[in-house]
């Protein structure tokens, strides 16, 4: 069990880093929500749209997800899970980048048959660190 909600995330990983187009991202059917840094985006016509808007504006590569140590968790039943963990991807868009944004994940997943079923997932962003203040130059002792 543990393994087939694994491939879910390295299946959903790789279709990212390398397709780049939303029939990359959804090639089964999916019913969820996924809450990003800006709000929650609700079924699979709202998804598609916000990656083909997404896929047109940036490209992504070196997606990695990591699943926490003790992830899944099952929720009640074993047909119930969620699980979470970090991830980071480069981005490079039409005027910007490449850049490294990285963050934390989570996702619950519901088994139907033999497979696994993204219900929710959430993702936010990292900020970057504060940048460093240089030391100022001392008055001179004249």
């Amino acid at each position: 069990m543990f393994l087939s909600l694994v491939a879910v995330s390295v299946v959903y990983t790789r279709r990212l880093s390398s397709k780049n187009s939303v029939m990359g991202v959804f090639a089964q059917p999916l019913e969820k929500v996924i809450v990003t840094d800006t709000g929650p985006i609700y079924g699979r016509d709202a998804i598609e749209k916000h990656f083909a808007e997404l896929f047109k504006q940036v490209h992504f590569s070196n997606h990695i997800a990591k699943a926490d140590q003790y992830s899944p968790h099952m929720i009640g039943t074993t047909d119930k899970a969620w699980s979470n963990g970090e991830w980071s991807t480069t981005v490079q868009g039409q005027n910007f980048g490449p850049v490294e944004i990285k963050g934390y994940w989570s996702d619950v997943n519901v088994r139907e048959g033999n497979n696994w079923k993204d219900q929710l997932e959430t993702f936010n962003i990292t900020p970057a660190p504060a940048a460093t203040r240089s030391p100022t130059a001392s008055p001179s002792n004249q």
